[in-house]
């Protein structure tokens, strides 16, 4: 991740994921920062229904990264 990072630093789908594996990883500060530079590149994404249309529509991984972002510390729009 950190090498996809170094290559594509403003790519917010590496970030995203970077940010959701933190925040499944318990890694509370790490993936804050993660989080916030996420969001910075992506201020639309307000809703769970945002990520599941940006990311891949009816994909399996789009739950599960939700939900790590939601343990990063982002607090989706119901």
């Amino acid at each position: 991740m950190d090498k996809m990072i170094h290559h594509y630093p403003d790519r917010g789908s590496i970030l995203g994921i970077r940010a959701s594996i933190l925040g499944h990883l318990n890694r509370e500060t790490e993936s804050s920062v993660a989080l916030k530079r996420y969001l910075s590149l992506r201020p639309n994404l307000k809703t769970r229904e945002n990520y599941r249309k940006s990311f891949l529509p009816n994909s399996i991984l789009s739950e599960t990264i939700i939900e790590g972002l939601v343990k990063a510390g982002w607090k989706p729009e119901e």
